[in-house]
């Protein structure tokens, strides 16, 4: 933690006193920590299952102009006893606030994982969503943003491995609700 604490502040540190143009274009990555949350309806009629738990993630994207911007998104988080796994593939629209702050949209195609374990039996539940959110960017530099987001997939589970025996045919509907603070820095400036 101090590590990244020392990290973020000698980049700070080297940003010029001058003008500076802030922008989201070119290659950059992310690493940052989320809360994420899922429900999952029953498979009987009493109702839904809800958990949430904290996690961290990681975030490559690629600004083609100041306004759209490709990203790819790998996250996890422990959720009771389990792990929630997400991966994204998505586009993000950003617009400009002021010189230094960027609000996004962004819609994606989502992966969904639930892997644990229950009487010794390894267990993991995989399926597909789309997922929606919003976020800003904050730039600290050219080089350096603080990326704030919120994101809400929905999708359904349509397999489940427990052991060695592999179900394909399950439709278990799930959301998840995923907040996240992290560290960008851009390559490419």
């Amino acid at each position: 933690m101090r590590a990244l604490l020392f990290l973020v502040l000698a980049l700070l540190a080297t940003s010029a006193a001058h003008a500076q143009v802030y922008t989201p274009r070119g290659f950059s990555g992310s690493i940052g920590l989320l809360r994420s949350g899922i429900t999952l309806d029953s498979f009987d009629d009493d109702g839904e299952a809800s958990e949430s738990g904290f996690g961290g993630a990681i975030t490559l994207e690629y600004g083609f102009n100041d306004l759209i911007s490709i990203y790819l998104n790998g996250d996890g988080a422990d959720v009771e006893d389990a792990t929630l796994g997400h991966g994204d593939l998505g586009v993000r629209l950003h617009l400009r606030a002021n010189p230094q702050i960027f609000p996004f949209a962004q819609v994606g195609l989502t992966g969904l994982s639930v892997t644990g374990d229950e009487e010794g039996e390894d267990i993991e539940l995989t399926g597909g969503a789309l997922s929606i959110g919003a976020g800003a960017k904050y730039f600290f530099n050219p080089r350096l943003a603080l990326n704030l987001s919120l994101t809400y997939a929905t999708g359904e589970f349509t397999e489940v491995k427990v052991g060695r025996v592999t179900v394909d045919d399950l439709d278990l509907d799930a959301t998840t609700t995923r907040f996240g603070f992290g560290i960008q820095y851009y390559f490419t400036k």
